[in-house]
């Protein structure tokens, strides 16, 4: 998921997601506020593999059904499609991505990889008080890239610098010129069956896989997200519930959900976390 305000540059980072992984399957499903998608036709000029939803923002209900509707067609007419780039429009708000990939069963296909903010350094500081999808924008992003940063003096790098801090304190930004960053689009959290404890890509996180095949009480994970409280940023996976059933488990660092699901899955949960209390979490983890 790629999100920015208008004029940040997403257009430009498209075309080089685009350029620089043609060896990959990717899917390029994009959104503009107005009627007319200029980054599908820029797009579709050179990959075959680009999808239109145009005239209002993918998370609001004038086209969420079509979003809803382009996602589940897309492993049909494109059977060997490795990821999908999804950018919303410069007014979208993210923030219900995750519940509606649940609610539609969305998230049995895919699986969220990376939430992309892209900040304009000249626009930011005076665009965030008045705007508060941009806010929200750059707080749910796990990349945050701070582009132009070539047309703008040092203090006004520092300035932006500090509000995606306040706004998003655990995000990695990357500071650069025209999008042009080191791009590997396919690095998702895969659930192993076995337990794994890494490095995750930013130096602060650590990331445990744990498989367990009795059942995971509801209220041990909820007292597991209280006493960590902000040093637990996520948990996703699958697991056996106390009546038998397997659960999709989803805590995004804000509200814990869990989904029932109806076809077998690997029982295995993925927890990121602060590395200042890996020893700590991974021994309760353990105690689920």
């Amino acid at each position: 998921m790629i999100t920015g305000f208008l004029g940040s540059g997403k257009t430009t980072f498209l075309r080089h997601i685009n350029k620089t992984n043609s060896d990959k399957k990717i899917v390029f499903l994009v959104n503009d506020f107005s009627a007319v998608d200029v980054d599908y036709q820029i797009l579709s000029e050179t990959n075959d593999s680009v999808i239109s939803v145009a005239g209002g923002s993918i998370f609001c209900k004038c086209l969420v059904t079509e979003f809803v509707s382009q996602l589940k067609s897309i492993p049909e007419k494109f059977s060997d499609t490795e990821i999908v780039v999804i950018e919303a429009s410069g007014m979208a708000n993210p923030s219900t991505f995750r519940t509606m990939l649940i609610e539609t069963g969305l998230n049995e296909i895919y699986q969220t990889d990376k939430v992309i903010a892209i900040v304009d350094p000249v626009t930011l500081p005076v665009l965030y008080k008045t705007l508060p999808n941009i806010k929200i924008q750059i707080a749910l992003a796990n990349q945050i890239i701070l582009n132009k940063i070539d047309i703008v003096e040092e203090k006004q790098i520092k300035v932006s610098e500090q509000i995606i801090k306040e706004l998003n304190p655990f995000g990695k930004v990357i500071k650069t010129s025209f999008c042009k960053i080191d791009f590997n689009p396919i690095t998702s959290i895969e659930f192993k069956n076995k337990e794994d404890t890494q490095l995750d890509n930013q130096s602060h996180f650590r990331r445990y896989s744990f498989k367990k095949n009795q059942p995971i009480l509801v209220e041990n994970l909820n007292a597991l997200i209280q006493k960590y409280n902000v040093n637990l940023y996520r948990i996703k996976g699958y697991a056996l519930l106390n009546n038998q059933d397997i659960g999709f488990i989803d805590y995004d660092g804000n509200k814990l959900r869990i989904t029932k699901i109806n076809d077998e899955k690997n029982i295995s949960i993925v927890f990121i976390f602060n590395k200042s209390i890996l020893d700590q979490i991974v021994k309760d983890i353990k105690k689920l």
